[in-house]
């Protein structure tokens, strides 16, 4: 079943036939027949598809953005490739001309094998690149930037503000989860997500606000 988590990788999905929703940072809307995305690392996300209509599939490909080693990622040559990361870092929606272009070969990368895999997938990489046929869904919204090491403690914040967002969470609370003091984890927590905890938490609310209005009959 769907769940609300990120990871470090950046994850690129596609899906040919079926429903769902996006729900991408602060960020939540609905598809219904075909979508292609990539969302950047560390940024917060549920799964898409509820349900696959006939013959559909969902085709999801993760990878870290060093994934050819930490310089490849700098040369002259792939300096649209590291664009398009730094725009994944707001999640990507692209367009129906994309979609039936970019698509097939994100589908096709499986029947290739060892080093054509990797050469077809760079392919992939230049034509989202190249693409202008896409919007920033979580223009607004939170992603993190955070170094490896800190993320089991981004970890546990999210899950402790996922399961306790209905009531007040107070800073000494939630600081103490991660060992830290209330001033110190107000600092890391400014500089992991370019915004307050406060800020962070109410954000989240008024997305689930808007899920449950949407989905069912919930007065305002």
């Amino acid at each position: 079943r769907p769940f609300w988590h990120f990871h470090p990788e950046i994850e690129l999905v596609y899906v040919n036939k079926g429903q769902g929703k996006r729900h991408i940072g602060n960020h939540l809307s609905y598809f219904n027949n075909s979508q292609l995305l990539l969302i950047g690392a560390n940024l917060p996300h549920t799964g898409f598809t509820d349900r696959l209509t006939t013959n559909g599939s969902e085709t999801l490909i993760q990878f870290k953005e060093d994934f050819l080693g930490k310089d490849f990622v700098d040369l002259p040559e792939m300096q649209f490739v590291k664009s398009l990361f730094i725009k994944a870092k707001k999640g990507i929606l692209f367009n129906v001309e994309a979609k039936k272009v970019i698509g097939p070969k994100i589908e096709n990368l499986a029947e290739h094998e060892g080093m054509d895999r990797i050469i077809h997938f760079l392919e992939i990489l230049k034509d989202l690149a190249h693409t202008k046929n896409y919007s920033l869904l979580n223009v607004d919204g939170f992603a993190f930037e955070i170094e490896p090491q800190d993320n089991n403690k981004i970890d546990i914040i999210f899950s402790f503000v996922n399961s306790n967002f209905k009531r007040p969470i107070p800073l000494d609370e939630i600081a103490e989860k991660v060992s830290m003091t209330v001033p110190a984890f107000c600092r890391y927590f400014k500089k992991s997500t370019n915004k307050t905890f406060t800020q962070f938490v109410n954000e989240f609310r008024i997305v689930h606000a808007t899920k449950l209005l949407a989905e069912n009959h919930s007065s305002i």
